[in-house]
Order: C-alpha cells, then structure tokens, then sequence
C-alpha cells in the first residue's frame, strides 16, 4: 500500500498542484510525524496561495522519497478523500513517467512534464500560456490556460486572454477597468500585460470553472457546500463593487462568472470586462453607439429595441442577473425559454418562473425578487444594493424576527 500511495503521488502531482487547497492540515499531519522539517513548514505556510504552498509541499515530497509521499497520500485521504476519488477515475490514461522534475516545469491541468519546452508552450515575457488548452472564448479573445512569472523562482497558475492587437484600445480599456477593481474578492484579479508582434495577452488568476461548467449534462461540478443563495449574494456583491465604481459590465451571463476554489468552498468572481463601460462620474446611462449589445438572451430589452428613447443604464446588469438567478435555482434553465426563442421574448416581456417550486420558501422569495429585476422597464428594477437587501438574502432567523414585528404591529 505504500509503495501504492507513492506511485499514485507520482502520477497525479500536476493536478495536485492545481487542486489540492487544504494544503496546511496536510503540512500539519506530515510535521507531527516528523517528515517535513521546521524551515520548509514554515517556506509552505507563509506562501500566499494554496498553489504556493502546495509547490513547495511538493519539493518537501520529492527529497523525502516514497515513505513521505506514502505519508502525504493518506493525509489527503483524510483531508480531500473526494479528490483522490476524482483522480483515481482516471489512473488507467495516466501513464507512469519517469521521475518528475521541479514543479515549476510541470504543465498546469495537464499531467504532462516539459523537458525545455513544450511544443504547445508559448512564452511572452512573464506570461506563459498553452496553445493546445482554451478555457473558452471572451469578449475579444481566447483565453488559454498558463502561469504568471511572479518573480524569478514562483510561478502563479493563470488565465491567458490573447487578443489582436487591432483591438488593443478594447483590452487597454479592460485592464484599466481590472486595475481599478482589484482587490474585491468578487472580481478576477489581474496579474499582468504582455505584448508581441501579432497579439496583446492579459494574465488574469485562474479559476475552477465557470457557473455555466456547473449545469450542464456532460459535468458534475461539486459546489462543495456553496449554496445558490450565497452564489448569487456572492454576485451580487460583485455586481454593486462594480456600479459603486459607475462601471456597467454590459454581459453578465453564467461563463463570466468564475469560480475560484478557496480552503474550505468556492468564491464568485466577476470575470470578462471586454464589453464594459465606465461612465463619466456626472452620468447614469451611456449610449447605444458605443457598441457592444451583450450576449443575445442574456442581454435586456432596452439593448434589442433601437426604436427605444433614453440610454441604457447599470439596470442592463440586473436585467441579466435575474436570469442567472433562476438558471442557478433551477439547475440550468431559463426564464426566457429555448435560445432560439429568447431575444423575441425578452423584447416582448414574456418570461416563464415555473420551474422555481411554489412549496419552497427560498423559491418564494426567490419568484418576487425575479419578478423585480426582470421587469421590462428599466427604471423600476432595482439597484445591486437594494437587491442585496431583499429578503431572499436574509437569513432564517431574521426573517421570523421581521414577519414576527410585523404580527406584533397588526395586533396592537
């Protein structure tokens, strides 16, 4: 069983370095059984990020041989047993290699070793991405899985977004907007910009899947433990971070909203300002002619209607969050039906919430608050603050505190 342990360590380390999170509890486990010795703990546990720690984890495991990586195996049992069930579904198309090199030259979500340089590797200054392995399409680019060169001895998982640079103004415009809401926990980080002769490259942290990954038949993603009303109060909070700053993100859909895997659960992150608009402080709306319509069936009404007086507004963002509202209570459906049918819907405000279960008080509370967001006319829906004031969000208890007043009020 060792000898078991230790190979599987081997076959499975790449993935480790991206997915295991409960890094230190392992540390811990290994440090009390003397295998690890006080100058590396103290290396893991001031690393920053999980992947941080979980690479110089994983120098301990390499010069400490089978008996420590047999050791680290039955901590992650104990810690993450779900994740070594996941790998383990995939041992039979993982081939054994020979010993694996430092962990700065394993491929990210590969598996797969580099000798020098990969043949799908491409390298622009700090930014390193894998040509062979999008995570998707954005906006105004592809966006590749890679790493961000941190310092000359730490590299940082990331996600690429590579742009022509035709649309340069579009992604300087991003970054800008990036800069400016970093550091809320519910908005992507940005690392870096890199450039060469065909394309632009944003560096952005890279996240477990999009909340699209999490509904669809093909996937099983497990939220371990986020419910959907911390999900979307997570959203929301995004949302309201960036209408404080008078920016309107203009395509809120479930692929731009990311999740990133923390110690315990996932945090929601905003992703994706290839179409956002920053207003001037004096202004509420911007103008039709500035482009950029959103994504047909997540996109409001007052976008599709040319015809329409006034210019939109942040209500655009509520709009579009009401419907990733009902596709997370209801497990991937839409208020607005089918694709095919959605744009002719949503102009004639004929939405559907019949998949929310009318016995179900969170859907209860969940049905007046779509109803509100979703209204066709603008001006009535309500901020992201208000929104995050609405019952739905409170919790069991203050609701019984408020209906109980409420009681108290009437029979007085």
């Amino acid at each position: 069983m060792s000898s078991d342990g230790a190979d599987f360590v081997d076959r499975h380390m790449a993935e480790f370095i991206q997915r295991v999170h409960l890094v230190m509890p392992i540390a811990d486990d290994l440090r009390s059984n003397d295998m690890i010795l006080d100058e590396a703990y103290s290396n893991i546990k001031t690393s920053k990020t999980s992947q941080d720690k979980m690479i110089n984890l994983y120098d301990v495991l390499q010069s400490g041989g089978p008996e420590v990586k047999s050791a680290f195996y039955r901590s992650l049992l104990k810690h993450d047993r779900y994740l070594v069930n996941d790998l383990g579904k995939s041992t039979g198309h993982i081939q054994p290699g020979p010993a694996l090199p430092h962990a700065s030259n394993i491929l990210p979500g590969t598996g797969r070793q580099s000798v020098e340089r990969a043949s799908d590797e491409e390298s622009v200054g700090k930014i390193t991405y894998y040509t062979n392995n999008d995570l998707g399409k954005g906006a105004d680019g592809i966006v590749f899985r890679g790493f961000f060169l941190c310092d000359d001895a730490n590299k940082r998982p990331a996600a690429v977004k590579r742009i022509e640079l035709a649309k340069q103004s579009n992604a300087d415009q991003e970054v800008a907007l990036l800069l400016k809401l970093d550091y809320n926990p519910h908005v992507v980080r940005y690392f870096c910009t890199e450039k060469d002769r065909q394309f632009l490259y944003i560096a952005i942290e890279q996240c477990a899947a999009s909340l699209d990954k999490c509904f669809t038949k093909e996937n099983h993603f497990d939220l371990h433990g986020l419910k959907p009303v911390e999900l979307l109060e997570q959203t929301m909070i995004g949302l309201k971070h960036l209408h404080s700053h008078n920016i309107v993100h203009r395509d809120v859909k479930p692929h731009n909203i990311l999740l990133k895997k923390d110690s315990v659960s996932f945090t929601v992150k905003i992703s994706d300002f290839g179409m956002s608009k920053q207003l001037a402080d004096d202004r509420q709306s911007y103008s039709m002619r500035s482009g950029a319509l959103g994504t047909m069936g997540w996109n409001a009404p007052e976008v599709l209607d040319e015809s329409r007086k006034g210019n939109p507004t942040s209500a655009v963002d509520i709009f579009s969050a009401s419907c990733v509202f009902y596709y997370v209570l209801t497990g991937g459906k839409h208020p607005f039906w089918e694709p095919n049918r959605r744009a002719g819907n949503i102009e004639d405000g004929k939405y559907n919430l019949d998949g929310l279960q009318k016995d179900k008080h969170e859907d209860i509370m969940a049905e007046h608050l779509i109803k509100y967001m979703v209204t066709k006319e603008p001006k009535w829906r309500p901020s992201a603050e208000s929104v995050l004031e609405h019952p739905f969000f409170w919790s069991l208890e203050k609701q019984l505190q408020f209906f109980q007043g409420v009681s108290d009020w009437i029979d007085a």
